[in-house]
């Protein structure tokens, strides 16, 4: 089974390359704006604002080792497409964006119509079955202020965790959430929170 995701890989890597990004699905975007200074440091993206190479499934059409930037701030996905000596960066149409691999996590798009206020966006899996399942939403919040008239914007990450239950999705922040979701187990849900803090 490895040996054939290895060839399977391998040959769209091919593809890929023979074809040449500036003839690629993935070449579909605006650019994205990159103006913002910090005072403290932080940044809008995930894990780095470094390009990190990752996989992605864009319309139905799997992208191997792609460098990737995650923006958790507007939850958008930006890439950056080579072709001979010329780079592309582009910020993806979100929709198009089923699933990526990011250093060995897994994000999903989750989109529920009754719920899109609670729901829409990119979410990393924890845990899927098809009775419960739990995913985390990064997202960080930022700030601007103005420094000697220039303005800074410092970013502060806020994650929020989803649970899917039934076919239907639920946010979690703490215990008495997920007592509300999972009744039959309140007693084990105290005895880990009394144990774990």
């Amino acid at each position: 089974m490895y040996g054939q995701q290895k060839n399977e890989t391998e040959f769209y890597n091919w593809f890929d390359e023979n074809l040449g990004s500036e003839n690629s699905i993935l070449f579909n975007g605006t650019r994205p704006s990159e103006n913002t200074k910090s005072k403290d440091g932080s940044h809008k993206y995930y894990m780095s604002p470094a390009f990190i190479s990752g996989n992605i499934v864009y319309r139905d059409q799997p992208f191997f080792n792609t460098p990737i930037k995650y923006d958790i701030h507007e939850d958008e996905i930006i890439i950056n497409l080579t072709s001979g000596t010329k780079s592309s960066i582009i910020k993806l149409i979100k929709a198009n964006v089923q699933r990526f691999t990011l250093q060995n996590k897994q994000f999903i798009q989750i989109e529920d119509s009754e719920q899109m206020f609670l729901v829409n966006g990119f979410y990393e899996v924890l845990f899927e079955s098809p009775d419960l399942s739990l995913y985390k939403k990064h997202h960080k919040t930022k700030k601007e202020r103005i420094v000697h008239k220039e303005v800074y914007t410092d970013y502060k990450e806020e994650d929020v965790y989803l649970m899917q239950r039934l076919g239907k999705y639920h946010a979690i922040s703490n215990k008495n959430d997920l007592i509300k979701i999972l009744p039959e187990h309140r007693s084990s849900i105290n005895k880990i929170k009394k144990k774990q803090k």
